[in-house]
């Protein structure tokens, strides 16, 4: 091995030229400050080309290599790892250390980055290649300071000085574990707001990035704003086609299923008019009730009803279980009406009004089946 003076400062050192040295080397510099001068570099690696637009220098590697067995090929194989320079053009320069790893000259793979030239990270860790898996950690003026979860479609999950978030990419589900005791109080998975007014912190399910299928709220509601996502069994929550809420409950070896309704018309006459219907789920039994609130349209006169009814729709037909039961009527005119009659398969809200009355009618149902 040649050696020769290091000219490039003040500061003694030596550096190899070639050869390869058998044995430890050893770097003793004394006295060294809280500052990194030319004097207390122990090993200086540099690549002297200047740089130029799209073609960055990088500096050279300090590479260490090993050796491990292959169980499978009965045979030794060669692991390096190399500490690489690595600039980014760019106003101002940056640069990162990557750690790159090798095995067996599979080709080097970077592995780790400190101080990411492309993101502004303080430390990026990752596994390279088709598998670009790991962490990034961020601490910098401009974006405060917060960690990344990365698989090898993005970013995964976020740690924040605010908040903190996961989320599952391409197809894979999202999935939490704990080790509780039984009979623990802890949260296995809570969503907290920490602002003042508590205005924040819903839950959401989406079968896209923009259609909401289910959410429960701060305020502690389940909410369906989607449409026509109806359930096909025990224990889930969907919706009609007209958003309105159904959902199933499992009692044990029972399943109800629950369902609300509206509508509304206006009549001028006496004829019989369709307020709201619904068409309850076929080979059940349904128990039905009914409001119908009607009001002039110059609010001289109104009509409250309320009505109960029990159907059985069986392979698509439904009829009536005994008779339908007026529970309330209260009537500023007694020739307007409210009632419920079948028109299989719906059950219908039936209003009347009066001739050359305008009447603005509303009507709410509810509706358990099993």
């Amino acid at each position: 091995m040649s050696l020769r003076e290091n000219r490039r400062s003040s500061a003694p050192g030596i550096m190899p030229t070639g050869g390869t040295v058998s044995g430890a080397i050893v770097v003793s510099i004394a006295a060294i400050g809280a500052t990194l001068t030319a004097g207390a570099k122990g090993v200086e690696t540099t690549n002297p080309t200047a740089a130029a637009n799209g073609a960055q220098q990088y500096s050279p590697a300090i590479q260490l290599a090993g050796r491990g067995w292959d169980t499978g090929a009965s045979a030794s194989r060669l692991c390096e790892a190399a500490l690489q320079m690595r600039p980014t053009q760019g106003n101002p320069v940056s640069a990162a250390l990557s750690i790159l790893t090798q095995v067996n000259g599979g080709g080097w793979v970077e592995w780790g980055r400190f101080g990411d030239a492309a993101s502004g990270s303080g430390l990026r860790v990752r596994q390279g290649g088709a598998n670009n898996r790991g962490i990034v950690v961020v601490a910098n003026g401009g974006g405060g300071e917060w960690a990344l979860i990365e698989d090898d479609a993005g970013v995964v999950g976020v740690i924040t000085g605010t908040y903190a978030g996961l989320r599952a990419a391409q197809s894979r589900a999202l999935r939490m574990y704990t080790a509780l005791a039984a009979g623990s109080t802890d949260d296995d998975f809570k969503i907290h707001n920490q602002g003042a007014t508590r205005t924040a912190g819903n839950l959401f399910a989406a079968a896209d990035a923009t259609a909401t299928r289910f959410a429960v709220g701060y305020d502690g509601r389940i909410k369906l704003p989607a449409a026509g996502v109806a359930p096909q069994a025990t224990g889930e929550i969907g919706s009609d086609a007209d958003g309105r809420a159904r959902m199933w409950v499992n009692g044990g070896s029972v399943a109800a299923m629950t369902h609300d309704f509206a509508g509304s018309v206006q009549t001028t006459d006496a004829t019989v008019t369709t307020a709201g219907s619904y068409t309850p789920p076929d080979n059940k039994v349904t128990e039905v009730r009914v409001m119908i609130v009607g009001r002039r349209s110059d609010g001289t006169q109104g009509a409250g009803y309320s009505i109960r009814a029990t159907v059985r729709r069986q392979s698509g037909t439904t009829t009536l279980i005994g008779a339908v039961t007026a529970e309330t009527a209260h009537e500023d005119n007694a020739a307007w009406d409210g009632t419920l009659d079948v028109s299989s398969p719906t059950i219908r809200a039936r209003v009347t009004g009066a001739a050359g009355v305008t009447v603005d009618w509303v009507c709410k149902g509810f509706a358990v089946s099993t």
